[in-house]
């Protein structure tokens, strides 16, 4: 198959992938046969495989650790946010983006999922972005992109903002990552903006 991404949990040792097949098309991003995708929890320091493969509800596209390890989240091509306990492998939550259906080109830029780094909130973007607390995996606000994709967000590092690029519509925003609440008004770029950082 084709892995798709993966990432490493600094404080427990493992790594988690995820993969499609290797020939993958629009049928195989939605198959709901249990063929879209498939997601695998590894020991980093030996590479044994842990736990069985977990099917996807549809093509993985991203995934990520929770900074203390205990969970990961896989963002899927059809909008779903998946969160699995990384001891046992099973899915702890269904959550469930409102985004169109992703195209089977350029999937690293189409649909993205991290956690902050003090742990307390899940993002995930696509043609929007949602914003879930990542302890009760209620959702705490979401916003739309006005039909183009988010490109990249970023966290302050205090934790407090939630800066939003918003690829070809060439916005730039900033919102409080507890409310939601847009902090100073939208920055309009001459062109496609396609990162926002904090300093």
């Amino acid at each position: 198959g084709i892995l798709m991404d993966a990432d490493i949990s600094p404080s427990t040792g493992q790594m988690v992938t995820i993969s499609t097949p290797t020939f993958r098309n629009e049928q195989t991003m939605y198959a709901n046969d249990g063929t879209a995708g498939q997601l695998q929890f590894w020991s980093w320091p030996d590479g044994t495989r842990q736990f069985s493969n977990l099917t996807m509800p549809s093509e993985p596209r991203a995934v990520a650790f929770r900074p203390d390890g205990t969970e990961a989240a896989v963002m899927c091509a059809a909008g779903q946010v998946l969160t699995i306990n990384a001891e046992t492998g099973q899915i702890l939550a269904r959550l469930k983006t409102e985004s169109r259906r992703l195209s089977a080109s350029y999937p690293e830029g189409q649909g993205r999922v991290r956690y902050t780094n003090d742990g307390k909130s899940l993002i995930a973007w696509t043609h929007g972005v949602w914003v879930w607390d990542a302890e009760t995996k209620a959702l705490r606000f979401s916003k739309k992109n006005a039909g183009h994709r988010v490109i990249s967000v970023d966290v302050s590092k205090d934790g407090h903002r939630l800066a939003v690029a918003g690829g070809r519509s060439s916005m730039a925003r900033v919102y409080d990552l507890s409310s939601g609440a847009m902090v100073r008004p939208a920055i309009k770029h001459p062109d496609a903006v396609f990162a926002a950082r904090f300093n």
